[in-house]
């Protein structure tokens, strides 16, 4: 049982996910950015038939999640903060031995345009 999935009613499904919430421990407007943003990446996981877990994600994922953002008319500052979270998620991930590599390191990912 979750504290953190207690508390927070709409945090994503994924227990991975609700354990990084968790452990993330961040001020409450971090944590509902985080928790936007890899709710987000939960659905878009979703959508993909081929995959079942986060942990299943490869570059091409990230790749397709992010481009996803900018058919949407995100802006890079958007997208960029949403690659941070990805990345750290990853990280943390990595770190539990829950991935073999960061999926996010091997994305092409935009440039900042200026």
């Amino acid at each position: 049982m979750n504290p953190f999935r207690d508390e927070n009613p709409d945090t994503p499904e994924d227990e991975l996910v609700n354990d990084y919430l968790w452990e993330l421990n961040a001020d409450r407007k971090r944590t509902h950015f985080v928790t936007e943003v890899l709710r987000n990446f939960e659905a878009y996981l979703s959508q993909r038939v081929w995959l079942q877990e986060v942990e299943e994600a490869d570059a091409l994922v990230i790749q397709g999640y992010i481009v996803g953002m900018a058919v949407r008319e995100s802006s890079i500052d958007c997208m960029k903060r949403h690659i941070e979270v990805l990345s750290d998620f990853y990280e943390y991930l990595l770190e539990r031995g829950q991935v073999s590599e960061n999926p996010v390191a091997g994305a092409n990912l935009p440039d900042r345009e200026d």
